[in-house]
């Protein structure tokens, strides 16, 4: 009756109210008063068709729809929506900005680096963020994994180019790409001014065998060490790790495979060279 119509009347009004107050501390489009005006239609539909009081609040719903719409068409709805849009995108600068101080402190505090390295990694990260498909927090990411593997600021900043090419090469996670990395460099006993190299070894094994970032970290965490001290090097090991993972073994059983094989020619007292001699004549 009239007490219901009195009621809808009054919470249309608060309705109306509202969506002006969202509008002046929001800016919300026209694509957004359009979604407004639809999800009211069909009530308002039905109120206006109805006598009475439910026909006014119909009509009601009419006026609050049209008014919204005229408002964001305004100048000054324009520019609200533009304000807006601002401060969005200056909230997202100030954001990275933040987790990007964040994450040199972080780094900061591993290496224990001065003033005049922490700018030099902070460039590096900057420059590499706005030429490489890579972001400035993800570079410090990877210079922050580098770092805890041991890595001096020199050793770091030698390294990071060739990890990101791995990694966009390789579409692998890029501080996990760091990661795998520097400790195959440390596990075969090479200097940081390799890492291009071991890159290159690991990109191609990816693209040419049944190899990919995990199967190779798993198998040369047992093998490197094993590998470097009967003189083994970085290509022929990933060579015979690609082909036993090409016949089907899973990671750590090939890698246990290729370290049983260095351990037995060691008790025989041969080295890699010779047993491949003695295999070929």
């Amino acid at each position: 009756g009239t007490t219901t119509g009195q009621q809808l009347e009054k919470s249309t009004k608060a309705i109306y109210e509202e969506m002006n107050r969202l509008q002046k501390a929001t800016g919300k489009s026209q694509l957004q008063v359009g979604q407004y005006e639809r999800g009211l239609s069909g009530m308002r539909q039905q109120c206006t068709m109805m006598p009475g009081p439910m026909g006014r609040v119909g009509t009601g719903f009419r006026t609050m729809t049209m008014a919204a719409k005229a408002f964001i068409a305004t100048p000054v709805g324009i520019i609200l929506a533009a304000f807006v849009t601002a401060g969005v995108a200056i909230k997202k600068l100030i954001s990275t900005a933040s987790d990007f101080e964040a994450q040199m402190d972080k780094l900061q505090a591993i290496t224990g680096a001065s003033a005049t390295e922490m700018y030099h990694l902070s460039k590096s990260a900057k420059d590499l963020g706005r030429t490489t498909s890579k972001t400035a927090v993800e570079v410090g990411e990877l210079q922050t994994e580098l770092a805890k593997l041991g890595f001096t600021t020199t050793e770091i900043l030698d390294a990071t180019d060739a990890i990101i090419a791995l990694s966009e090469a390789t579409r692998e996670d890029l501080a996990r790409s760091a990661t795998v990395a520097a400790s195959t460099i440390r596990g075969f006993g090479l200097d940081a001014s390799e890492t291009q190299r071991v890159a290159d070894v690991m990109a191609m094994s990816f693209s040419k065998s049944a190899l990919d970032l995990g199967k190779f970290e798993t198998a040369m965490a047992q093998i490197a060490p094993v590998a470097k001290a009967y003189d083994v090097s970085l290509e022929r090991s990933t060579a015979m790790l690609g082909v036993l993972s090409d016949a089907g073994l899973d990671a750590s059983t090939a890698g246990t495979s290729l370290r049983n094989i260095f351990l037995e020619l060691s008790n025989k007292g041969l080295t890699f060279e010779q047993a491949m001699q003695k295999i070929n004549s």
